[in-house]
């Protein structure tokens, strides 16, 4: 008689204790699960987001432009303002694919109305600033301007770093690649391996 009383009292401590523990399992997988999705979201990819935004713009937005820098455009620079944009594959090295040497990416340039300058590469599923060799990650006085040279005029941006590369302004207001010029005035970072585009691509303003 007494095991038969205490033998229905084990089995209910037992189901208590297996219920105790599979509730707690599924609270901690519960927990896991949230902190994981929170950690889906980072900074990084809020910058990015709003890097899509910039790239989607003709002018970069108050937000992202560069403080430290600004001038009045003359009225010539003023109908320069705005997007341009070219696709370059990825076995040139100024893509910045790495090993891929399939696909492309479009190479944005903004000429801001401050007289400022930014530079964006965009390929499926995500964007980047050409910052390859940045000084203190202070792109503050990136700026761009226009000049003549020999009667053809010139859109040149200039960079922190020092580096400055010019483009060709075309009669439909495109923006050639002048790499001739440019390795010229770049002839150091040139000769230290710095990658330049492989042929003169043109960059067309975008509406």
């Amino acid at each position: 008689m007494y095991l038969n009383k205490k033998k229905p009292l084990s089995t209910v401590i037992l189901l208590a204790v297996y219920i105790t523990t599979f509730t707690g399992c599924d609270r901690k997988v519960e927990e896991s699960t949230q902190q994981s999705a929170s950690n889906d979201t980072p900074e990084q990819n809020m910058d990015e987001r709003n890097l899509w935004h910039v790239a989607g713009q003709s002018v970069v937005p108050k937000d992202h432009e560069k403080n430290g820098y600004s001038r009045v455009l003359t009225q010539s620079e003023k109908k320069l303002v705005g997007r341009y944009i070219v696709t370059i594959p990825c076995h040139d090295p100024v893509a910045r694919c790495g090993e891929k040497e399939e696909g492309s990416v479009d190479f944005i340039l903004n000429l801001a109305s401050d007289g400022s300058v930014y530079r964006l590469i965009k390929s499926l599923g995500m964007i980047q600033l050409d910052t390859r060799k940045n000084v203190d990650n202070d792109r503050r006085y990136d700026h761009w301007s226009q000049i003549y040279i020999n009667n053809q005029m010139y859109v040149v941006t200039s960079y922190a770093t020092g580096m400055h590369f010019y483009y060709k302004v075309l009669p439909n207001n495109s923006l050639m690649m002048d790499l001739k010029r440019t390795r010229l005035i770049n002839l150091q970072e040139y000769r230290q391996g710095y990658p330049f585009p492989i042929q003169e691509y043109e960059l067309k303003k975008q509406a």
